[in-house]
């Protein structure tokens, strides 16, 4: 019997509003006056945000199995973010990437 791993990808946008209060409260604490807004939403991310963000999903997820945090790539103005049990690549045809469907999205 194969295992399917749970997998979950998050877009994270850094120029809501939202966003910057969240981030704000996550640095608190540290100095982040040298990084760039997507680079203290990174940082923000790797230290917790993701947990205080999606409370409910992440909760009901980990009943069942244990996510980490496997990957963030930084795009224009937004984070793509992978969880997984363990370092699974997405496929396209599964992704919510919008680099991977749009090219191939057919206009009326």
């Amino acid at each position: 019997m194969q295992h399917n791993p749970l997998q979950l990808e998050i877009l994270l946008p850094d120029n809501t509003t939202f966003a910057q209060r969240q981030k704000r409260k996550a640095n608190t604490a540290i100095s982040t006056q040298h990084l760039s807004p997507i680079e203290q939403l990174e940082q923000a991310c790797c230290q917790g945000l993701l947990e205080i963000l999606f409370k409910e999903i992440i909760q009901r997820i980990i009943v069942s199995k244990r996510l980490y945090l496997w990957h963030i790539d930084q795009c224009a103005d937004v984070l793509q973010i992978q969880l997984s049990e363990f370092p699974v690549y997405i496929q396209e045809k599964c992704s919510i990437d919008p680099h991977f469907f749009l090219p191939v999205l057919v206009y009326n």
